[in-house]
């Protein structure tokens, strides 16, 4: 999900850097619209693990260069032993964790 925000983002700074300066109220409205104050979330059980991940889109703001937002992962993980049938033992162990991001869209100035 991360990287298809980060294509959507980075086309839309080339068109800007292109001339279009309504490129990024674009890209804007479209985290406005379908991402921020959202959650989007993935669930995989298997006999080891139930494993559940949330991504949720916040904190969008506008700079003069182009814009930021803020990318906050869930991750609630319960692993399990097997025994010799493959069927889980005990009731597992937690291995939840949470990460936040700033990610940074703009306009680059230039490179060494």
């Amino acid at each position: 999900m991360k990287s298809l925000l980060i294509v959507l983002a980075a086309h839309l700074s080339v068109v800007a850097s292109a001339g279009d300066l309504d490129a990024r109220d674009k890209a804007v409205q479209f985290f406005k619209t379908n991402l921020v104050n959202r959650t989007v979330a993935a669930t995989t059980n298997d006999a080891d693990s139930d494993f559940e991940q949330t991504w949720k889109y916040e904190n969008l703001n506008v700079t003069s260069e182009g814009f930021t937002y803020d990318e906050v992962i869930e991750i609630k993980q319960t692993v399990f032993e097997l025994d010799a049938d493959g069927k889980r033992v005990g009731s597992g162990v937690k291995r939840n964790r949470n990460y936040k991001t700033r990610t940074e869209i703009g306009q680059l100035k230039g490179s060494n």
